[in-house]
């Protein structure tokens, strides 16, 4: 029987409480990133399928630790996640609650398939099959990275288990050197936006090393963006991954008839004397009118090295002006780019180190 490929995940043991801090520049408010707690990992691991791919994926050297609750049945009444050391434990019983027999015990395995269809090799367990005895709680050191599986040992973890029912409940912690959180991308809100313009919220965290397990917005994916009043707004969305790894990302848009995007610009550090990457500022109309420009320029460490404006905007477009930061002395610097049209004066904060 083909391994299962899918894990049911339940919510974290301790959900994430938001907490809601003001900011100067902010309507909506910024979620507090010490209220998110460390998070569980559970798992809901059936009875058939063989196999639950977990899908979490394990680093050579990390250390796991598994518990495990409910009841599953084998075709042999129900059994915990200790399974029934009793059963069949004759010739072939080279280790306890572990072996060639079926037993019904909760097991783990780390690696891309644990499909190994060795029933009968009674050479086979315990010493190489690889597969890890959990039962109702195991903490084990991973000495070759994969995917996390669980599964039940029913006929040695090769044959058809069409006869088994029920489910356990396994929580799982890892530990080791992993340190990098999860990735977050806000498509929207990120620009300048009309007054009562319909902005749909969007967002994604990823991770390439550990499942992500909380992903959590000043507003849900999907929800609309407050463009009711005029000025700045923030929004802000939190993660976290499996190690506990934390993460940030908060941006700021504006609501108005015409505004720069983003709020302000943070450069790398940068030699002094040398001239850093440029970045891109938008320009935003929102009116229904072209908007007539009068003069674009920027003040500190910082120049406009080039523009799409032209002396008129069409009504509801936007254009780019590019700006390079080039310190003239080491530590903080700050600037801004200015423009000046028929609507008024618009400021966006640069800021930069030079080093």
């Amino acid at each position: 029987m083909k391994p299962g490929s899918t894990a049911n995940y339940i919510l974290a043991a301790t959900f994430i409480t938001l907490a809601l801090a003001s900011s100067a520049l902010a309507v909506e408010g910024d979620i507090n990133l010490s209220s998110v707690p460390a998070p569980v990992i559970q798992v809901l691991v059936p009875a058939n399928p063989l196999w639950t791919d977990t899908g979490i994926h394990i680093s050579t050297g990390q250390t796991v630790t598994i518990s495990a609750s409910g009841t599953w049945d084998f075709a042999f009444g129900p059994v915990g996640p200790d399974g029934d050391p009793t059963y069949f434990s004759g010739a072939w019983d080279e280790f306890v609650f572990f072996d060639l027999a079926d037993h019904g015990r909760l097991i783990a395995f780390v690696g891309p398939d644990p499909f190994q269809g060795q029933w009968g090799n009674a050479q086979f367990f315990p010493q190489t099959s690889g597969y890890i005895s959990v039962g109702s709680g195991q903490t084990f050191k991973v000495h070759a990275g994969g995917e996390l599986w669980l599964g039940i040992n029913d006929d040695a973890v090769t044959r058809g288990v069409g006869d088994n029912n029920g489910q356990l409940t396994a929580t799982i912690a890892i530990a080791g050197s992993d340190k990098t959180a999860p990735k977050i991308k806000i498509k929207a809100p990120s620009s300048v936006y009309a007054q009562n313009q319909n902005v749909i919220v969007q967002y994604t965290c990823t991770d390439a090393n550990d499942p992500v397990v909380s992903c959590v917005g000043t507003l849900n994916n999907g929800a609309s963006a407050d463009t009711q009043s005029l000025g700045f707004h923030s929004f802000t969305v939190l993660a976290s991954d499996s190690h506990a790894n934390p993460s940030s990302n908060r941006v700021v848009y504006t609501v108005g008839p015409v505004g720069l995007a983003p709020a302000s610009i943070a450069f790398p550090a940068q030699a002094v004397g040398t001239s850093s990457v440029a970045q891109k500022v938008k320009l935003v109309n929102n009116q229904s009118v072209p908007l007539n420009i009068s003069a674009i320029g920027s003040s500190g460490d910082f120049a406009q090295s080039a523009t799409t404006c032209g002396q008129k905007l069409a009504a509801h477009h936007n254009c780019s002006i590019t700006v390079k930061f080039m310190p003239t002395a080491t530590g903080s610097r700050v600037g801004s780019i200015n423009v000046s049209d028929d609507s008024g004066s618009h400021s966006m904060t640069l800021i930069g180190t030079g080093k």
